[in-house]
């Protein structure tokens, strides 16, 4: 028992002993010693190919404040290095500013295009290892242009890069165009063969856009009318980028996910007035079919409701027969696009969709007799769509345009 409590009094004499810092724990630093990354970029090197380009944005300083209340907002952080390592390029960067690196606040991990082609499994490893970062980052693949450009071109001081990021998880929610993963989903998705979907993004000059107000600076008149949108999604097959589903096959790979949150279809009557019809969150059931140890069918069944939100014209759609004929439309257009990327994942040869885990979900053991094989089975089996739908709701109107005035 001496000896324990004799062995305690030592360790705590080093680790509290006030001659020099233990190496145990981390410098002791102040608050407002730390500069707050919130987006790091990693792009193929520019010095070289083989080195990885690593940039961190953060929002940097206030200003002096206004005398309105508040600080005014200076340009944003943006820092870069190069080096063989994400690990000693960052390290790298702490020599350009006098406040210390600090990526715990990391919330969004953007990757070039052609570094997504290289490989992705290299570029997740640090974030995964080192204890500072967040393995609940989200991450996107950059479309077209180096992941720093977008960063560069699109944060001002008035808009931060993360803050429109964020802004757009949100419209991704609400639109349903697309799901997010993070850092430890896509690690997961490494560890079992590394076959997964990454959001895209893609700089967008939004001058071009209908409804964009331009707001010139007089600092920087060019970088007012740079933004970014989704792109669909990039397809990570054995780790690597092999493509892009186009908006419809992204809009099957939410439906289905169940991720679908709500949308809206247009369709024509057949006396040609455009109707719009919100979606409200569909069901997707995945159901495989097996014939003895033989996985025959892949059956995928979509169900769902939806409300009229508008009605172009006088006609009167109210009547069942109209109102049929708008389910079967719509239910034709939904079943199209998870049919269209079904097919785009069996092309590929990647179950980037997730089906093996839904059918091993469903019949565990005969799932386990197939697995091994199940990336050369999984392009031959045939898959089998079924939408069903209905027009349930007409909201509190439920007469066409003008049904007052005939009346």
């Amino acid at each position: 028992m001496r000896t324990k409590v004799t062995g305690l009094a030592v360790c705590l004499c080093l680790l509290l002993g006030g001659c020099q810092r233990s190496a145990l724990f981390p410098i002791a630093r102040e608050i407002s010693d730390f500069e707050l990354m919130s987006t790091m970029a990693l792009d193929v090197g520019e010095d070289d190919p083989e080195n990885v380009l690593v940039s961190l944005t953060g929002k940097g300083q206030q200003g002096p404040a206004k005398e309105s209340g508040g600080s005014e907002q200076s340009k944003p952080l943006f820092l870069t290095g190069e080096s063989g390592s994400i690990t000693l390029a960052i390290q790298k960067m702490q020599t350009y500013i006098d406040k210390f690196i600090f990526l715990g606040h990391l919330q969004y991990c953007l990757v070039g295009e052609d570094a997504a082609r290289e490989d992705m499994g290299r570029h997740l490893d640090y974030i995964m290892r080192d204890p500072k970062l967040r393995t609940n980052s989200k991450m996107f693949v950059v479309r077209g242009s180096p992941a720093y450009e977008l960063i560069q071109k699109t944060s001002t001081s008035k808009q931060f890069i993360t803050d429109r990021i964020h802004a757009l998880e949100i419209d991704a929610n609400v639109l349903s165009v697309a799901s997010m993963i993070t850092v430890a989903d896509a690690a997961s998705a490494t560890d079992e063969g590394g076959n997964y979907l990454v959001p895209g993004l893609e700089l967008v000059d939004m001058s071009d856009r209908d409804g964009y107000l331009r707001e010139e600076k007089e600092d920087d008149p060019q970088s007012e009318h740079w933004g970014f949108d989704y792109s669909g999604y990039a397809i990570i097959k054995e780790n690597k980028l092999v493509g892009f589903l186009d908006n419809e096959e992204s809009q099957g790979v939410v439906l289905l996910k169940n991720k679908a949150f709500s949308d809206i279809i247009e369709q024509r009557t057949e006396e040609g007035t455009l109707v719009a019809l919100r979606i409200r969150p569909p069901s997707c059931s995945v159901t495989p079919v097996w014939q003895g140890a033989k996985l025959e069918t892949i059956k995928i069944d979509l169900s769902f409701v939806s409300m009229i939100n508008e009605i172009q014209g006088p006609e009167n759609i109210f009547v069942p027969e109209k109102l049929e004929d708008l389910s079967k439309k719509q239910s034709a257009v939904l079943k199209e696009n998870i049919e269209r990327v079904c097919r785009r994942a069996q092309e590929e040869g990647c179950d980037f969709l997730g089906l093996g885990d839904r059918i091993a979900k469903k019949s565990p053991n005969k799932f386990d007799a197939i697995k091994e094989n199940w990336k050369e089975l999984f392009p031959q089996v045939t898959i089998e769509v079924t939408a069903n739908s209905k027009v349930a709701n007409t909201y509190d109107i439920n007469k066409p345009n003008g049904a007052m005035k005939e009346e």
